[in-house]
């Protein structure tokens, strides 16, 4: 996760959004947020890691804080930020949590972790929205509960990801059409990657815990079986984790890692009356497992193009569009894709074959990744305002004199 703040505390009392970047921000906006009246309360109620102060008193808030900041001051949007443990009661909640609109009275804008633990505490809140909504409260999730669940099994999506790719060679699009293979044998079935170079992968996780590059080796979490393999598997006792293993991708040692930063915007011809624009695209190098810092946001005239010609940053545009609308065009959109329609951080490698080609890693919901947005201009605050007003347009504001 990043966080956005100011550099200096003499702009204490509130300070102006620089000009690049603004979402729905003039270059006369001011960020109230960050006042001390504020400021505060949100340290004292959210906590260090969400709100807080570094040594030499700079502010810092968690990008999602800022977000919803931003809804509430810029967007004049009824909204509160609480830990979870505070609303998990079996009370129905009082106060106006989170965002209200025409169709709802409570929305949950929900930003969250894939692990084992944070999945247990969602599902616990998804029952109690449920009983709330059945009581007469219209209560609901964003993510919505069958949403969550798909992106923690992380196969899913790349079940859906490898959809988009046949669909593209089918339509004589095979630029579009590679995807890393994936053994898809997780309940016990002949493993399709024998013998092969390839990445330990698991369910219910985050960031690059459970990445174990295999080699050609096996994991004795794998519950995919060898040709005469009659072994018990030794997975994690009554662990729901799912563990199953894709095929090892050269470019990431080699190129890095591009990270897409989608946002939808208002658009009378676009699906559903929305298109995606691309915000940024970030490029990451990898050294072993994790991701190395500083990153930046890609211009076209790196380096590392020569190596992956006739690749361009024009080419990677055009594929992160289209992998992203071609999700939205899905009929379980609304089940399992329905974040997109406010934005989305598309996580992109490279296979350096001949020729070499895209493909989407993973499809990070806006709520979960890291926006990168130390590489955008200070104060940091332009994507999480690019995402308030994507937010702000999803569950428009109540009009006034309605029945709601």
């Amino acid at each position: 996760m990043d966080y956005s703040g100011i550099s200096h505390p003499s702009y204490f009392e509130g300070f102006t959004i620089s000009k690049p970047n603004l979402g729905g921000h003039t270059i006369s906006s001011q960020c109230p947020f960050f006042a001390r009246n504020n400021f505060s309360p949100l340290q004292e109620r959210l906590g260090h890691g969400f709100v807080f102060r570094l040594p030499d008193d700079v502010q810092r808030m968690h990008q999602g804080v800022a977000m919803m900041q931003i809804l509430k001051f810029t967007h004049r949007r009824n909204v509160e930020c609480h830990p979870l443990r505070s609303i998990t009661s079996e009370t129905p909640p009082s106060f106006n949590l989170s965002l209200s609109s025409n169709a709802w009275d409570v929305v949950f804008v929900l930003d969250y972790d894939n692990d084992l633990e944070c999945a247990a505490k969602l599902g616990n809140l998804a029952r109690l929205v449920r009983e709330w909504s059945n009581s007469g409260r219209r209560c609901r999730l964003f993510p919505s509960f069958t949403e969550f669940e798909w992106d923690n099994f992380r196969v899913h999506d790349i079940s859906a990801l490898d959809e988009v790719a046949e669909q593209a060679a089918k339509a004589g699009k095979h630029e579009y059409s590679y995807r890393p293979r994936t053994c898809h044998s997780y309940k016990k079935g002949l493993c399709t990657l024998q013998n092969q170079h390839t990445v330990l992968k698991a369910s219910h996780s985050s960031q690059s815990k459970y990445v174990i590059d295999l080699g050609s080796n096996r994991h004795q979490n794998l519950q995919c079986r060898l040709s005469g393999d009659c072994e018990e598997i030794h997975s994690e006792d009554a662990c729901p984790r799912l563990y199953f293993h894709q095929e090892m991708i050269s470019g990431f040692d080699k190129i890095g890692e591009f990270r897409a930063l989608i946002v939808t915007k208002p658009n009378s011809r676009g699906l559903r009356k929305r298109e995606p624009i691309i915000e940024s695209i970030i490029h990451l190098r990898y050294k072993g497992s994790s991701a190395r810092t500083p990153c930046f946001a890609v211009t076209g005239s790196e380096a590392f193009w020569h190596e992956i010609a006739p690749l361009n940053i024009f080419k990677l545009r055009e594929f992160a569009l289209f992998v992203y609308k071609s999700l939205r065009k899905r009929r379980d959109w609304k089940e399992h894709f329905e974040t997109l329609e406010v934005g989305a951080r598309l996580d992109i490698g490279v296979c350096l074959g001949r020729p070499p080609r895209f493909f989407v890693n993973e499809v990070t919901r806006f709520q979960q990744g890291s926006w990168h947005s130390i590489s955008a201009a200070q104060p940091h605050l332009g994507f999480a305002s690019a995402f308030a007003t994507a937010l702000n347009d999803y569950f428009p504001p109540p009009v006034a004199g309605a029945n709601c």
